[in-house]
């Protein structure tokens, strides 16, 4: 598509035309997939070998050849060792003045001055170069014609695929968001603490963009000052659209989330990582369709009861009771190191519950001698428990769901004596599991 090849048709665009050819190059051998990643392919030797004949002095794949003044589209590719670098290569390159494609990849080494100083001057000595990749480097620096956004991709009105924008100290830059409505798959969102304008934010309008499925937003620490109401302005302005699938929210330094957390229907997995400003968890009980939750580095959350469940609408009376969490499989905390207290609230909470995990959340372990035996006994879906490093827990519930297949307790001091003591006395109803396995100090 960069390369000009590729020409839109009245009921398809672009990237779908594109599409259309790579499975017909597929359907007839001509690329194949490689092993078990299914997003890699190659190239028959026998037809790459016929592509390179065609090709001739407008295509190389630079080992240590000549290089040809007429060359279009250039690769250079080294898995270790050595830069392959001279005098004679430098000339031939300032040469190429046709290029359109520069792929450089160079795996497990840095890139010398020398190379730098060519991707620096690349915009002066290559004017008609379309495709540039320097994937897989180990670079402390880029040039600064490539350091943060280029302005001009608000320009590109067809964009579809934008795994990653970074706002940088010019705050303004997310506006560059506005026209790029055609926008797919999964959007990251980098130095949002250099956001301080909701008006910017609001001109972005991440919730027109109706074809994004995942977008994931992300705070760096910074010593900077940070009003936490404005804060919230700024995530609720970066509300997504309604067709939204997954999310991340990493960093936030607000101390509340805005309403739209715990309103879309169609979300299916949530992350909050280290978002360490605030004490209690918006209603993400309320996601319909929620199966995969992950929260980790929340150290100000002490104790999780009926707020993470429901909601509550401006008169605090009045919430929501729309069974909660009708839906999850997968329920996480990490490095929670304040929290004390995790609440059921009531029968019938996670029918679904497949996975219940807890690690490094030192209070819930340290205070915690016994398990709810009511609670556990509606987790109908569990398949696997894993307990570690509870000290003082001493006993299991009598009955545990009958959908437990593997049982793991590890460095449970004052409970792992007594399970291989009475296995099957004490805890009957721990007989039935298929897996059970007790590893001591």
């Amino acid at each position: 598509m960069a390369e000009g090849l590729l020409h839109s048709k009245k009921e398809k665009g672009i990237e779908e035309v594109g599409e259309g050819y790579f499975q017909e190059f597929i359907s007839k051998s001509y690329f194949q997939p490689s092993g078990e990643n299914k997003s890699t392919f190659l190239m028959h030797d026998l037809i790459h070998e016929l592509a390179m004949f065609v090709s001739g002095e407008f295509c190389s794949l630079l080992n240590e050849n000549k290089l040809s003044h007429k060359v279009r589209h250039l690769s250079y590719m080294r898995d270790c060792g050595g830069i392959f670098y001279s005098k004679e290569f430098e000339e031939e390159l300032s040469q190429a003045k046709c290029l359109r494609t520069f792929l450089l990849k160079l795996q497990w080494i840095e890139l010398d001055r020398v190379w730098l100083s060519i991707i620096e001057q690349l915009h002066e000595a290559f004017p008609r170069l379309r495709v540039l990749s320097i994937a897989n480097h180990y670079m402390n620096k880029l040039p600064d014609s490539i350091e943060e956004m280029p302005l001009q991709i608000s320009k590109m009105k067809n964009l579809q695929t934008l795994n990653r924008f970074v706002v940088g100290e010019n705050e303004f830059v997310i506006t560059l968001l506005e026209g790029l409505q055609d926008l797919r798959g999964t959007l990251r969102l980098f130095g949002l603490e250099n956001v301080d304008s909701v008006e910017d934010v609001l001109e972005a309008k991440l919730k027109n963009k109706k074809f994004l499925t995942q977008i994931h937003l992300f705070w760096a620490k910074t010593h900077k000052p940070h009003d936490s109401e404005r804060e919230k302005e700024i995530l609720s302005a970066l509300e997504p659209h309604a067709s939204l699938k997954a999310f991340t929210i990493r960093g936030y330094r607000g101390n509340s989330f805005p309403n739209w957390i715990g309103n879309h229907s169609n979300v299916v997995r949530v992350n909050l990582w280290h978002c360490e400003t605030f004490s209690f968890l918006p209603p993400l009980g309320q996601l319909p369709s929620l199966k995969d939750l992950v929260i980790r580095g929340l150290y100000g959350v002490v104790k999780i009861s009926s707020e993470f469940y429901y909601s509550t609408s401006v008169d605090s009376s009045l919430v929501t009771k729309t069974k909660p969490f009708r839906y999850l499989e997968s329920l996480t905390f990490e490095d929670m190191r304040e929290l004390q207290e995790l609440s059921f609230i009531e029968n019938g909470v996670f029918p679904c519950l497949k996975k219940l995990g807890f690690e490094r959340c030192e209070k819930l372990q340290v205070n915690l001698k016994t398990l709810d035996e009511e609670a556990f006994q509606h987790l109908t879906s569990l398949e696997k428990l894993q307990i570690e490093y509870c000290g003082k827990l001493q006993y299991l519930p009598k009955e545990l769901p009958s959908s437990l297949s593997d049982l793991c307790i590890r460095h449970c001091t004052m409970l792992e004596p007594r399970l291989e003591k009475n296995l099957g006395e004490d805890w009957p109803s721990i007989a039935h599991i298929p897996n059970i396995n007790v590893v001591e100090y």
